[in-house]
């Protein structure tokens, strides 16, 4: 049986319940990036790892959203895993696409955003040849929350030119966990 991770993180709505605040009552942060060295946050609300059972294996997805006026400036950035044994998910697992066989665990990384020189929506993903990257350093079950460290390179054709994006520094804390597959 193979797992798949799901990380994800959405903008928009009022989920007051799930909100964790700071001090001075402001969202807290708990996704940061380098997004070709520009940086990248993302609040509680707008962040969440789901796991799921799909296409025969585990699927753990992360996704997560900056929360923009502008629903156009948002930008997006998710990262899929897929893996056979459920009991590989602890703390401490990591996923490197340099050291995976892709037969049985696989990790993909998109990041979604709008190109400020040609207006264009950019939808770039890692391929077999970009690297990705994905740790595991917290999984709390009784929380449901899990935080981690992540990386990858991704790619897409913007205005007729192929346009690299590397996606650095990822570190997500205390992010809300769905577990799907029971």
């Amino acid at each position: 049986m193979t797992s798949a991770l799901l990380f994800t993180c959405s903008s928009g709505g009022d989920n007051s319940d799930d909100m964790q605040d700071d001090d001075d009552g402001n969202q807290e942060i708990v996704v940061t990036a380098n997004v070709n060295g520009d940086e990248f946050e993302v609040s509680f609300e707008n962040a969440i790892v789901d796991l799921s059972y799909a296409f025969f294996s585990n699927q753990l997805r992360f996704i997560c959203v900056t929360d923009t006026e502008f629903m156009i400036d948002n930008e997006a950035i998710t990262i899929t895993v897929f893996f056979d044994d459920i009991d590989d998910l602890v703390e401490g697992v990591e996923w490197d696409s340099a050291e995976l066989d892709f037969v049985n665990t696989s990790i993909r990384g998109i990041y979604q955003a709008q190109d400020d020189a040609s207006g264009e929506a950019v939808n770039s993903t890692t391929d077999d040849t970009l690297n990705a990257y994905l740790k595991i350093t917290s999984l709390d079950m009784d929380t449901m929350l899990i935080s981690g460290e992540f990386n990858f390179v991704a790619q897409d054709e913007v205005d007729g030119e192929l346009k690299t994006y590397t996606i650095s520094n990822g570190v997500f804390t205390d992010v809300k966990f769905q577990d799907d597959t029971e």
